[in-house]
């Protein structure tokens, strides 16, 4: 699948996509300890480098949030 990160209401959102683009599951929350949490308990990441990555994109979405910067996946932040 493909997990989409962004900053939405005042929460970071994940949203895993199946193959043809459906959404199979959702997280929310503010925090990216949390979210990480969420998706290790779900057990959804198999590659290291992806969970690397997916932790990452996290980050970068909790700093922007507490900021009020604009968050897009994959792209440097601007503060």
């Amino acid at each position: 699948g493909v997990f989409v990160i962004r900053v939405h209401n005042g929460k970071i959102v994940i949203e895993l996509s199946g193959t043809e683009g459906q959404i199979l599951m959702t997280f929310e929350g503010t925090s990216a300890d949390h979210l990480v949490l969420e998706l290790a308990k779900h057990d959804l990441v198999s590659q290291t480098s992806h969970a690397l990555d997916i932790g990452v994109q996290l980050a970068r979405a909790e700093i922007a949030l507490k900021k009020g910067t604009e968050f897009i996946q994959d792209r440097p932040l601007t503060l």
